[in-house]
């Protein structure tokens, strides 16, 4: 009788698994450089005195919603 189910090798899963670990580490970071990269580029434009600038282009789009501005 033919076997119709294959039973896999478990070296080959114990070897997927360890690459599904590894993609799952990079990938984690690779999420941790961007949120980093992101927290110094925040920094630097509120050193640069962009988060006033922001926040006046923002009160006046508000204001010309509402028909004021």
């Amino acid at each position: 009788m033919k076997k119709f189910f294959r039973i896999p090798n478990r070296d080959r899963l114990n070897a997927n698994c360890n690459s599904g670990m590894q993609t799952g580490m990079k990938i984690r970071a690779a999420q941790i450089l961007l949120f980093a990269v992101g927290i110094v580029l925040i920094a630097l434009g509120v050193l640069r005195g962009e988060l006033s600038e922001i926040f006046a282009k923002g009160s006046l789009v508000c204001l010309e919603c509402i028909g004021l501005g």
